[in-house]
């Protein structure tokens, strides 16, 4: 009856139990599910960090539930991939530690974050447009540019660095969210290292 795919698993990973659910999800029968490990529903790429994870979290299980960033990529029997979103919950059964894991596919979630993401990239492009149109002061639009990239990039810091050609160091020329504390300034100098290693050596136009 949960709305949910449900799989318990002991110790090893290995999966116990199931509900219908979980057939549906990954493509499997029952009897075949119990065959497999948590790890076999894992793209291969992350199945080495995941069982480290799975490790810490038998030295001290604890509910989890879900929007805790236990956001995942699970694999389907036919081998396509897709995101979901997990919480966990430990069960004691005659002694034994078993792990309930409840997954969700969250697949329309992402590709809504997705348009969003794009929407506000069109939108910022847009609005730097306008600004470029209407004002001739360069300074002016570098810091605009950094304010709007900021703001509709959802993220709390934008630089815009200037490389000059034969020149290995990068000058920061604008930017916004930054509050030039010491632990920022750090994380600036790192970032600029990292991005003029990657001009050097031509991952960045």
């Amino acid at each position: 009856m949960a709305a949910d795919a449900q799989l318990v698993s002991e110790k090893s990973g290995r999966i116990r139990l199931v509900n219908r659910q979980a057939e549906r999800l990954f493509g499997y029968s029952g009897s075949e599910l119990l065959e497999l490990s948590i790890e076999d529903l894992i793209p291969h790429r992350f199945r080495a960090d995941h069982q480290q994870h799975r490790k810490r979290y038998r030295q001290r299980p604890a509910a989890r539930p879900m929007g805790l960033n236990l956001s995942l990529w699970a694999l389907h029997r036919d081998g396509h991939e897709f995101p979901v979103e997990i919480s966990l919950n430990p069960l004691l059964l005659d002694g034994r530690v078993f792990v309930c894991a409840n997954v969700r596919d969250v697949s329309e979630l992402h590709r809504a974050r997705a348009v969003l993401s794009q929407a506000r990239q069109t939108q910022a492009i847009a609005d730097f447009g306008r600004l470029a149109l209407s004002s001739q002061d360069l300074a002016s639009i570098q810091s605009e540019a950094c304010r709007l990239a900021a703001l509709h990039l959802d993220v709390p810091t934008a630089l815009l660095l200037r490389h000059e050609r034969g020149k290995r160091a990068l000058a920061v020329v604008a930017n916004a969210g930054s509050t030039g504390d010491r632990e920022n300034a750090g994380t600036q100098r790192r970032l600029l290292a990292a991005i003029a290693d990657r001009i050097e050596n031509g991952g960045v136009a």
